[in-house]
C-alpha cells in the first residue's frame, strides 16, 4: 500500500473519498452524471491499484471487514454509498453515478466551491445529430451513425459508404416527442456506446471556440485543481489575488 494509499484504509475514509470525487464530477463539465468508470480512473490514479484489488488487500490484511461480495465499486457503493451517491445501470454492463438529490455534501469556507471555481452541472455540447441518435425512437430496422459527416440513418443493413457505426439498440433511449429529457443519461449512455465502439468522444461533441487569454489562464488553473485528489482539491484555498492577477495575465 503506498503512503497517498495508507489514509483509505477504512470504510468510512473510502466511502467519503467516492462522495467526494462523485460530488466534484457533478459540478464540472463532466456533470451531473458520470460514468462509474471515471470515478474508478480517479482512484486508481490516486492509489495506484483497482479498487477491488485495493480493498481486497486491505481485507486480506484485516484493516476492514469487508465480504467478497462487496469488494466490487458498485456493490460498495450500493452497500456504504446508498444515502449520498445514487446510480443506474446502463447497456453493456455500464453504470453511472450521481450525487443523491439533496445529499451533497455543503461546501465548507475552504472549498473551491466558495472560491466560485466550480461550474454549475452541464452536460457536453454533442452536435445535433448525434444527441438524436440516441433518443429518437427506433422502429424494426437498426441504427447507424456516420462519423464522417455526422448523421444517422435507420435502415435493415449498414450503407455502404461513409464511416458508419451501429448504434445498438440497447443505448438508444426512444423518447416520445413531449417526454422529459435527462440530459444526464443521455450523456452517459453515449459516453457508454463510444467506449464500447471505440469512438473517440471528440467525434460526436461540438468543437469550442478558442479560448481567450483570460480563459486560457483560467482553464489551466481548473485543470490543475480536477488534477488534484478530490479531498486535497477540496482543501486547497486559492486567494482572490491569484484569481485577479490571472484574469490580468496575458
Amino acid at each position: 500500500m503506498t503512503e497517498t494509499a495508507a489514509p483509505l484504509a477504512s470504510i468510512d475514509a473510502l466511502k467519503s473519498y467516492l462522495v467526494d470525487v462523485v460530488n466534484a464530477a457533478a459540478h464540472s463539465d463532466r456533470g451531473p452524471k458520470v460514468l462509474l468508470s471515471y470515478v474508478g480512473g480517479e482512484f486508481n490514479k490516486l492509489v495506484g491499484t483497482p479498487f477491488e484489488k485495493h480493498v481486497t488487500d486491505l481485507a486480506e490484511k484485516k484493516l476492514i471487514d469487508l465480504s467478497p461480495s462487496k469488494r466490487k465499486m458498485i456493490s460498495f457503493i450500493e452497500a456504504y454509498c446508498a444515502d449520498l451517491i445514487e446510480f443506474e445501470r446502463m447497456p453493456g454492463n455500464h453504470y453511472i453515478v450521481f450525487p443523491r438529490a439533496g445529499a451533497q455534501k455543503p461546501a465548507s469556507d475552504g472549498d473551491a466551491a466558495s472560491d466560485g471555481l466550480t461550474k454549475a452541472p452541464s452536460v457536453l455540447k454533442f452536435k445535433r445529430a448525434v444527441w438524436a441518435a440516441f433518443i429518437r425512437p427506433l422502429g424494426e430496422g437498426r441504427r447507424f451513425l456516420n462519423l464522417g459527416q455526422i448523421g444517422f440513418t435507420d435502415a435493415a443493413t449498414m450503407p455502404g459508404e461513409g464511416q458508419w457505426k451501429e448504434i445498438d439498440r440497447a443505448f438508444i433511449l426512444g423518447l416520445q416527442h413531449d417526454d422529459p429529457v435527462d440530459a444526464g443519461k443521455v450523456q452517459a449512455s453515449i459516453e457508454a456506446w463510444a467506449a464500447q465502439a471505440q469512438v473517440p468522444i471528440s467525434k460526436l461533441v461540438i468543437a469550442s471556440a478558442s479560448p481567450s487569454a483570460e480563459g486560457r489562464h483560467l482553464k489551466a488553473l481548473y485543470e490543475i485543481i480536477e488534477a488534484l485528489p478530490a479531498p486535497l482539491a477540496e482543501q486547497w484555498p486559492i486567494p482572490a489575488a491569484v484569481i485577479k492577477y490571472l484574469r490580468r495575465a496575458r
